[in-house]
């Protein structure tokens, strides 16, 4: 939910997949609900059947919570948080960053939000996840290219935006770029740290380089942000600048 509402209903609706037997449980959850439903020699079947019965009520519940969740879900505004961002992106070309960098947790937002910029504006945008890198064909299919392919397009100006996860927190060195946007922020400062290192480097072409974070106001999100704000502040106040000690 803190990273998108289309993160959030695309794991609910799989979750609920899962439930009604359309998809395979995990591995783990698969070994799990193996151990639950094991009978010993010793148990008797009143006792099996009872069990049985207990997994089948909590699977009718889990199942009710997560469809009511699900039509909260579809009742939401238009996120507001992706709207945000096309204005950001538009600020940051208009004062000089033509190449920015939009960092993201979950493929589920990266797919999300390409599927928005290609609607609403003329932006180019490639991607690079655990699935690879992706660029976007003429007839908008994406297509996946090597981890070299996607460097080289971003370093020869051929995409405006790099939308990724944070498989390209290590790795990808872009300090021709002089923009980041986090549309949402790992808890872990180190972290966010490695991601702002991927532009904020020895060869950084910009003066300035520009990162904006995004998060929903009056959620738990906005609360550990402005925590970890005010705590980088008092280091820095009292030990010194902490991307250098990093």
């Amino acid at each position: 939910l803190a990273s998108s509402f289309a993160a959030l209903k695309n794991t609910l609706e799989d979750h609920l997949a899962v439930i009604l037997g359309a998809k395979d449980l995990p591995a783990s959850a698969k070994a799990e609900e193996d151990a639950v439903g094991d009978v010993t020699a010793e148990e008797e079947p009143d006792a099996e059947e009872a069990a049985a019965r207990e997994r089948e009520g909590l699977v009718v519940q889990e199942r009710a919570e997560i469809e009511t969740l699900l039509a909260n879900v579809r009742k939401l505004p238009p996120d507001s948080k992706v709207e945000e961002l096309k204005k950001v992106l538009t600020e940051l070309r208009a004062g000089g960053y033509a190449q920015v960098m939009v960092f993201t947790q979950y493929t589920d937002t990266m797919d999300f939000i390409r599927a928005e910029l290609a609607r609403g504006s003329d932006l180019r945008a490639i991607c690079f996840s655990g699935r690879g890198g992706e660029v976007r064909d003429p007839d908008g299919t994406w297509r996946i290219v090597s981890r070299d392919d996607v460097k080289r397009r971003f370093r020869e100006g051929k995409a405006d935006v790099l939308l990724c996860t944070d498989a390209a927190a290590e790795g990808l060195n872009f300090q021709f770029c002089g923009a980041l946007v986090n549309y949402d922020l790992p808890w872990n400062p180190m972290r966010v740290e490695q991601r702002i290192g991927r532009i904020d480097r020895l060869g950084q072409q910009h003066a300035t380089v520009r990162i904006v974070n995004l998060h929903y106001r009056d959620t738990v999100e906005s609360d550990v942000y402005v925590s970890l704000r005010k705590r980088i502040n008092l280091f820095e106040q009292v030990v010194g600048r902490l991307q250098p000690i990093l």
